[in-house]
């Protein structure tokens, strides 16, 4: 499906036009009103996931687009143009356009499109599974055995390149790869901390996000409910919040 608005004679609005369009329209709406935008450049990014972008210096919108929106039904790129100029002249964008976005980007056929966009164009820069103190394939295999029955199929494995204080893992399904942060690989962070991340990482493996309602769930109920059969939950929590004293999350 083209990406462009059907109008009256069958005329095909451009995606520059779209957004020329919603920018004089929302910018009545602002406190301030803003300059003029003389001219819109559109460019289609191989993003790695639905981030779109949007500025305006000196009278020159410029706007990057995923490739995953070039195939977005009609009136998506109108609801993202919505948000994006709301967010810039900070005027709220109606809550229709939120849920026809947030619905396009939610659509089971829209989440495997952008997994394959990241297979494709995303790049893991991470490192192998031993660390200094640590060895990521050992605590995996540990936590396989001793939370699912050694039933979890085999995943990649890293340690992440830097060595973030606030988010200590993540779980990449496009990659199939769980990542730790290198921070936690170091003498005085102790066994049961790292083995919480690990497990926590393997729930999302086991627990994938849930979609309710056209809004996206990470930690949902399930999920919450099996973190809870970690042996040590409390003092694990603890530990990362003394090594992490900013806060963490994963």
């Amino acid at each position: 499906m083209q990406l462009a608005l059907e109008l009256k004679d069958g005329y095909r609005e451009t995606p520059e036009e779209t957004f020329s369009r919603v920018y004089r329209q929302t910018r009545v709406k602002a406190r301030r009103r803003p300059s003029e935008v003389e001219s819109v450049r559109v460019r289609w990014r191989a993003y790695a996931n639905s981030i779109s972008t949007l500025r305006i210096r000196d009278g020159v919108m410029q706007v990057g687009l995923s490739e995953a929106l070039r195939e977005a039904p009609e009136g998506v790129l109108e609801a993202l143009a919505e948000i994006l100029i709301g967010k810039v002249l900070r005027v709220r964008a109606a809550a229709e356009y939120e849920e026809r976005y947030r619905g396009w980007v939610n659509r089971e056929e829209t989440r495997a499109r952008l997994e394959a966009l990241r297979r494709r164009n995303g790049h893991k820069r991470t490192s192998g599974t031993q660390g200094r103190r640590f060895d990521l394939r050992e605590l995996f295999e540990a936590m396989n055995q001793r939370y699912f029955g050694g039933t979890m199929e085999q995943v990649h494995l890293a340690w992440s390149r830097g060595e973030a204080r606030t988010h200590l893992g993540h779980w990449d399904p496009a990659h199939r790869t769980i990542v730790l942060s290198r921070f936690l690989d170091r003498p005085e962070t102790p066994r049961l901390a790292v083995e919480y991340v690990m497990f926590h990482e393997m729930l999302h493996v086991a627990h994938p996000v849930e979609f309710e309602n056209g809004r996206r769930r990470v930690h949902h109920r399930r999920f919450k409910e099996a973190e809870k059969q970690f042996e040590g939950l409390k003092e694990a929590r603890g530990e990362l919040r003394r090594l992490c004293a900013s806060g963490f999350s994963f």
